[in-house]
């Protein structure tokens, strides 16, 4: 059995014949999906992760320049504030952070969509469809 999976070999080997199967599209023995539909389906994913990421880093540095114009001020509160929020935000796992933020601004508020990029009441087509979407990126609903 270790023959088979390769752990017989040496680490850095493994890491080899690891890297060079994800490359290929591989991920695995029990990989459902072909490697060449892997491949298909990560690339259908790319604009919508690069939209997603450009806004969110935009949004952070939105917050980030916020934050670092408030410590300037160099109260004992809003410096007690800053690395309370920076202990508190490394310290919590980035999952439950999102899951616990996504329950508070979109079903508790209705501030934002629970899940997908265009809103599910109306389906928009052409101009319609790009504002959706720059609505729920940048707006509450």
């Amino acid at each position: 059995m270790r023959r088979e999976f390769g752990l017989d070999k040496p680490l850095i080997t493994q890491l080899g014949i690891y890297l060079f199967k994800v490359v290929q599209g591989e991920s695995g023995i029990l990989n459902p999906v072909p490697s060449n539909l892997s491949w298909k389906l990560i690339i259908s994913r790319l604009p919508a992760t690069f939209l997603l990421m450009g806004h969110r880093a935009r949004a952070g540095a939105f917050v980030g320049v916020f934050l670092g114009v408030v410590y300037t001020r160099r109260s004992a509160f809003s410096e007690n504030a800053a690395v309370l929020a920076a202990i508190a935000g490394h310290s919590m796992p980035t999952f439950w952070v999102g899951q616990i933020l996504l329950i508070i601004f979109s079903l508790h508020l209705g501030l934002f969509p629970a899940q997908g990029m265009f809103s599910l009441r109306v389906r928009e087509t052409g101009f319609g469809a790009i504002w959706d979407l720059f609505t729920i990126l940048s707006f509450p609903h």
